[in-house]
């Protein structure tokens, strides 16, 4: 029972939505930050470009991964 209640403890505290950087984000909330297609997210997973996590069927980002791919865009199009 207390290994269950572990793992559903882990499990709670993954998906809660808060404002800090362990803030894990869903497929569609980050091609909506990123405004791209489902295809072309899959595509930078795969290749390793966006760090995903995969937590049963379901693939999370966390929050600040998006954010330092995010910054590393803005560097390379500044000639950085």
């Amino acid at each position: 029972i207390l290994n269950a209640f572990n793992k559903w403890n882990y499990f709670s505290d993954l998906f809660k939505k808060s404002e800090s950087d362990s803030e894990y984000l869903t497929r569609e909330e980050v091609c909506k930050r990123l405004k791209i297609s489902k295809g072309t997210l899959n595509n930078r997973s795969r290749s390793g470009e966006i760090p995903f996590h995969k937590v049963g069927r379901r693939v999370l980002y966390r929050n600040c991964e998006v954010q330092e791919y995010i910054n590393g865009q803005k560097r390379m199009s500044y000639g950085e």
